[in-house]
């Protein structure tokens, strides 16, 4: 092979090595991002959200209400969702099974324009463990549907594992 040819070989070979240290670098071990393409009616009895468009996927299995988690770790967990009505609006994170979920945050969100809502959850997960999104709004109403780059983005659901599990 003509030094030519190696030292051209070594330039791409280099270039992949740089691509996927900063693919690793900038990806999460396990991340994933949801939202809907119509909107959803919510009503003070609860609703569970239900996820309709996958906009990034690394690694997880989702199936309309139910999130599965790919890897052991602790995960950071993000909602955010628009609503027609001013009113407050809880957003949990139920996991477990139906008859012993765990709840996070219960507490209703109140913004200074009381139509964004949003919720942070950072939790230690299993392989395999699942979770949903169920908000409770003060006064029945509906999710509005907004691209990522509106004013008001609605609905999206982030989730990233943060570290892998710690043995």
């Amino acid at each position: 092979m003509s030094n030519l040819a190696v030292n051209v070989y070594d330039v791409i070979t280099n270039q992949q090595t740089n691509i996927d240290n900063i693919a690793s670098s900038e990806y999460p071990a396990a991340g994933l991002t949801l939202t809907r393409s119509s909107s959803l009616a919510i009503t003070t009895a609860g609703t569970q959200v239900t996820w309709q468009v996958e906009t990034r996927n690394y690694g997880y299995t989702w199936a309309t209400t139910d999130i599965t988690i790919p890897t052991s770790g602790y995960y950071a967990i993000h909602v955010t969702i628009a609503t027609v009505l001013n009113t407050p609006v809880a957003i949990r994170l139920l996991y477990g099974s139906v008859n012993s979920q765990v709840s996070y945050n219960p507490v209703p969100t109140n913004t200074s324009n009381g139509y964004m809502h949003s919720a942070k959850f950072g939790a230690y997960f299993n392989t395999g463990n699942t979770f949903t999104i169920a908000v409770t709004p003060g006064a029945n109403t509906t999710i509005n549907v907004n691209g990522e780059t509106s004013a008001a983005p609605s609905p999206f659901l982030h989730v990233v594992q943060l570290t892998g599990s710690i043995e």
